[in-house]
């Protein structure tokens, strides 16, 4: 079994390693609710621009160094690694988040390199399905509403480039699963979702707790070979995950807007 966190990032206030345990405990809580016999976790970095925590990772690999109790090891691919503590093991695999000029959000799974911020969406769903990555267009409060609704409307509609959404671990339990999921998936666009662990230490314990589980193998030589292969060519994955408590997504929502107001 597959069980994919498919919106990550790694912070500067996150300690990898205990990142790196919580991203374990929760897929291993979930392997335990579904009676997995065995499973493989698999962990889809969404960086900014600007961030390179995966090359950081390769740094680290090409030392032979760890992570504290985790080894890192390259693949044969250059977009992915493996990682082991014990009997267990994860999958990191590259990934950006690129904004566009309409303030929405498209992350390429799977795509290494940075990519420039501020161009229109559709522009940036062909470049990304042009490299060979995944694009997800991921939920965030507020992204979904009035103007850019009717973007994102006329994107499912029309359905030029082959993409995903992806619903979010911070939208609240009072917010049903958004229309426009439930409408992409009437024209076979599928969810993708994943935890998004925001900038704040209280965040490190959410990776591996939102995402989505596939019965499939892998091959840990081209792990994102093997998982761009399932994600794009069998139906919706099952979904796991519980929604954001109401209380720590309006902390979050204020820590978001004063940190916005201090950078003005």
């Amino acid at each position: 079994m597959l069980i994919i966190d498919a919106h990550i990032h790694i912070h500067e206030c996150f300690d990898i390693e205990k990142f790196f345990d919580f991203a374990w405990d929760n897929f291993q809580y979930q392997a335990v609710k579904l009676q997995a016999g065995s499973f493989t976790g698999v962990l889809c970095l969404t960086e900014k621009s600007g961030t390179d925590v995966f090359g950081t990772l390769e740094k680290i690999a090409a030392k032979q160094e760890k992570t504290g109790d985790w080894d890192i090891r390259f693949t044969e691919e250059e977009n992915s690694l493996l990682l082991s503590k014990n009997d267990f093991r994860m999958i990191v695999i590259a990934g950006r988040q690129i904004v566009t000029s309409q303030k929405l959000e498209v992350l390429a799974i799977g795509l290494k390199q940075d990519v420039e911020d501020g161009k229109p969406i559709e522009p940036i769903l062909a470049y990304v399905v042009e490299t060979g990555a995944i694009p997800v267009i991921p939920w965030g409060f507020g992204k979904w509403f009035s103007g850019r609704r009717k973007i994102m409307e006329k994107i499912i509609s029309q359905k030029k480039y082959p993409f995903f959404l992806g619903d979010n671990g911070n939208r609240p339990w009072i917010f049903t699963k958004p229309r426009l999921i439930r409408k992409a998936y009437k024209n076979n666009i599928l969810n993708l979702p994943g935890s998004d662990p925001l900038p704040y230490c209280r965040e490190i314990h959410k990776p591996g707790s939102f995402g989505l589980y596939v019965e499939a193998g892998i091959n840990t030589d081209k792990p994102f070979e093997s998982i761009y292969q399932v994600l794009t060519t069998g139906g919706q994955p099952e979904t796991y995950g519980k929604s954001e408590k109401i209380y720590f997504f309006l902390k979050n929502q204020i820590s978001i807007q004063l940190a916005k107001r201090n950078r003005k």
